[in-house]
């Protein structure tokens, strides 16, 4: 049976997972805040926009239900598009940050520990 090597060398799984804990949380504090952030702007947007489509195929009304739906839909639509509009930088700001510290996650965990092993087999 094959038994990795769980010395100094190479990182255990546990020792990953601790390595990777604090990234990983403030990653997700990241994410979170730009969920939040999106959540009266871009998903209502997505959500009025779905709600317009969806009256405009509904046979089921009448021209006059339909047209007061969608009069009352562009009118959140346009609401939700100015709370995007007045988060937009700061979604934009957080990503690069998020993007970069997951980067370098990686790079800390799983090649550090692959490049000093060549070295030693060099060596």
């Amino acid at each position: 049976m094959y038994m990795p090597n769980t010395g100094d060398t190479v990182l255990t799984a546990e020792q990953e997972l601790k390595l990777r804990k604090p990234i990983d949380e403030y990653v997700g504090s990241i994410q979170q805040k730009i969920d939040d952030l999106r959540l009266d702007g871009t998903d209502q947007v997505v959500l009025a926009m779905s709600n317009i489509e969806s009256a405009k195929r509904d046979k089921s009304i009448t021209a006059d239900e339909r047209s007061a739906q969608i009069t009352e839909q562009k009118a959140l639509l346009d609401k939700a598009k100015a709370v995007e509009a007045s988060h937009k930088e700061e979604i934009s700001n957080s990503l690069p940050m998020q993007k970069a510290t997951s980067s370098s996650t990686s790079r800390l965990i799983i090649w550090s520990p692959l490049k000093q092993a060549a070295k030693r087999r060099r060596s």
